[in-house]
């Protein structure tokens, strides 16, 4: 149970984290608009994440379908970061 609490936490903030990243170097919104959006999904994107972990029966089942997903977010984070772009 506290592999999955600890997983869910973490995977769910640096997904967060990691797709806000993506939201402000697409979108040009004013600050003010792309924190509201942030702090919402966040919150929404963090929650789905953890009702997802905690359905799995295992961590390894969990991350199957996780790990993919943020490396993917990952790859874009770094695509725009080092401007190919």
């Amino acid at each position: 149970m506290w592999v999955k609490s600890i997983a869910g936490l973490f995977f769910g903030l640096l997904f967060f984290v990691s797709l806000s990243m993506n939201i402000f170097y697409m979108a040009s919104l004013p600050r003010e608009v792309y924190l509201l959006t942030g702090y919402i999904g966040g919150f929404i994107l963090w929650a789905g994440i953890m009702t997802y972990i905690y359905c799995q029966d295992s961590f390894v089942q969990a991350m199957k379908w996780c790990a993919p997903l943020f490396a993917g977010s990952l790859l874009i984070n770094t695509v725009f970061y080092f401007g190919v772009l």
